[in-house]
């Protein structure tokens, strides 16, 4: 695995707005740090964007007032991170826009894992991947873990690995496999890899895997996304975790569709281990 895909990890950034998704994903940012004995660091974004018509009085009013509640953000974030981890973490609060907030952050402390709650949308889609979120999974170049509105008590007993077998599949089967491994937990090895093609040979064998940890193996002819979400669903996976390979644009970083429809659509927490195309 490269640096970005590091596995156990040393370091977990978990990314907080003080609102009840940022409790849920802290829920998993602990079950983590109990699994590997990470250094866990909590970050909370304060940014405030200065309306184009305010004085030069008024700004530096409102800055003023923002650096007096400064002392009282830190000790409110400290106070909900050590509830929800336990223990008391290293606490960042930064005064920039939460995406930038989080992707510096993690640079700087070399995170190996970040972990992200996500808030719940209406809507015909019913999708429940907020802005944040998207941008930290689609940005990132280290693992993210997102944890939507719906999921339950942190657990890992059953992960599902969605899987092509190209190096991209390889990558996060490898997380895939480690993270079983450690929790004890059965895995899941379903083969859908995007439309439905196989790219050369599975880099790996029965045999090394059975090594390691308990494993199944599902097959399913149906589009990958509606396999996805349907092994998902019917064997009640604690986890997805899922490879990711971007391509450059002039928009940015783009996602195959297969990802970002299972990012959008998911219930079950998506673990997104990327590879960017260099």
């Amino acid at each position: 695995m490269t640096s970005e895909t590091h596995f156990p990890p040393f370091v977990i950034l978990a990314a907080t707005d003080m609102s009840p998704a940022s409790v849920r994903a802290m829920g998993y940012a602990r079950l983590f740090d109990e699994l590997f004995g990470a250094a866990t660091a909590v970050l909370h974004s304060r940014y405030f964007d200065m309306p184009p018509y305010f004085t030069q009085s008024q700004t530096r009013t409102l800055l003023n007032e923002l650096k007096k509640s400064r002392k009282a953000a830190e000790a409110q974030v400290a106070e909900m991170a050590s509830k929800a981890l336990g223990f008391k973490p290293k606490t960042f609060i930064v005064e920039k826009p939460p995406v930038d907030a989080i992707l510096k952050t993690a640079a700087d402390l070399d995170a190996d894992l970040l972990v992200i709650g996500t808030h719940g949308k209406t809507g015909l889609k019913k999708l429940w991947l907020g802005s944040v979120a998207e941008n930290v999974l689609r940005l990132s170049d280290r693992p993210v873990l997102a944890v939507g509105p719906r999921a339950g008590k942190p657990a890992l007993r059953r992960i599902l690995a969605p899987v092509g077998w190209g190096e991209t599949g390889s990558q996060s089967r490898d997380y895939a496999v480690a993270l079983a491994q450690a929790a004890g937990a059965h895995l899941i090895l379903l083969n859908a890899a995007e439309g439905g093609r196989r790219d050369g040979a599975c880099p790996w064998s029965r045999d090394e895997i059975e090594k390691r940890c308990e494993f199944s193996e599902v097959q399913d002819a149906s589009h990958p996304v509606e396999s996805i979400l349907r092994a998902a669903r019917e064997r009640k996976a604690d986890l997805i975790v899922m490879g990711a390979q971007k391509t450059p644009s002039f928009i940015g970083s783009l996602f195959s569709s297969t990802t970002e429809r299972v990012m959008r659509l998911t219930e079950a927490p998506l673990l997104l281990v990327p590879r960017a195309v260099e």
